[in-house]
C-alpha cells in the first residue's frame, strides 16, 4: 500500500463520538480522557484512556493503558499499551502493542498518534511509543484496514526517534534516529546529551516499508526536540 503522506494533526474525537481530552501522559501522570460508556464497555483491559483519534466519520482509534499509573509507585512497568479501533461503534481491533515492540528491552509508554492516508485515501494510523524508563528508545506502529479488521501493517524503531513526511515525496517516510553523542564516547554518552542523527528513508512498496537510503546528518540535535514532536510535516 503506497502511502500519500500528509499529516492531519490532532483530529478531535467528536465526529462519531464525544470525548474530553486531557494533556499527554508520562509514566508518572494520571489521565482522565473520557470515552463513551458504549465503547469503554468493549475494552475489558482498559484502565486509563490515553488518546482518541477519528480516522473517518465512522472509524475511531483509542490508545489505552492496562494499568492506571500513580505518582507514588512503578505500576506502569507492568503496563501493556493497546490501540483499539472502532467502526460504527463496534470494536474492530484491539492490539497489544507490546507484542510488536520486540526491539525495546523494557516497558513502553504511549506518546502520540497521527494519521497518514494511502493513495486510495484509506487512513493509516501511526501510534508512537517510547521506552518508559528513560525515553531512550522509540517505536512506531502503522495500523490500517485489512478486510473487515485492522492490523499492524508495519513497524519502525529507533533511538529518541521522530518520523518526518515530505509533500515532495508523498510515498516516503523519514525515520530520524539518534546515532551518537557529541563529544562523548559511546560509553560516556548520556541519554539527553546533544546527538548526531541518522536519517533512514523508507518507501511503501507492495504494502511494506522498504529502506531506500541511510545517511548521517552533519548537524547535532537535541533529543528533547524529537521527544516533544514525534511527527513532523515538511
Amino acid at each position: 500500500m503506497v502511502a500519500v503522506l500528509f499529516l492531519t494533526g490532532f483530529i478531535a474525537f467528536a465526529i462519531a463520538q464525544e470525548q474530553s481530552p486531557t494533556p499527554a501522559m508520562s509514566p508518572r501522570d494520571v489521565h482522565d480522557v473520557v470515552l463513551p460508556i458504549t465503547l469503554l464497555a468493549q475494552l475489558e483491559k482498559a484502565k486509563d484512556i490515553r488518546e482518541t483519534l477519528a480516522l473517518s466519520p465512522d472509524v475511531s482509534a483509542v490508545a489505552y493503558d492496562t494499568i492506571r499509573t500513580s505518582t507514588d509507585n512503578a505500576d506502569w512497568m507492568d503496563n501493556h499499551p493497546h490501540v483499539a479501533v472502532f467502526r460504527a461503534g463496534r470494536l474492530a481491533a484491539d492490539l497489544d502493542v507490546t507484542e510488536f515492540a520486540i526491539h525495546l528491552s523494557g516497558p513502553i509508554r504511549f506518546t502520540d498518534m497521527n494519521i497518514v492516508r494511502s493513495r486510495s485515501d484509506n487512513p493509516i494510523l501511526i501510534a508512537a511509543f517510547a521506552l518508559a524508563v528513560d525515553g531512550s528508545g522509540t517505536f512506531f506502529v502503522f495500523i490500517g484496514q485489512q478486510g473487515n479488521s485492522y492490523k499492524v501493517l508495519a513497524t519502525l524503531h529507533g533511538a529518541q526517534a521522530q518520523l518526518r513526511f515530505n509533500h515532495s515525496a508523498p510515498d516516503r517516510v523519514e525515520l530520524w534516529t539518534a546515532d551518537k553523542s557529541v563529544g562523548h564516547s559511546f560509553e560516556d554518552s548520556c541519554v539527553w546529551c546533544p546527538k548526531y542523527y541518522r536519517k533512514k528513508v523508507y518507501a511503501w512498496r507492495n504494502g511494506r516499508l522498504k529502506l531506500v537510503s541511510n545517511s548521517l546528518d552533519e548537524e547535532a540535535h537535541s533529543p528533547g526536540d524529537f521527544d516533544e514532536h514525534r511527527f513532523i510535516i515538511q
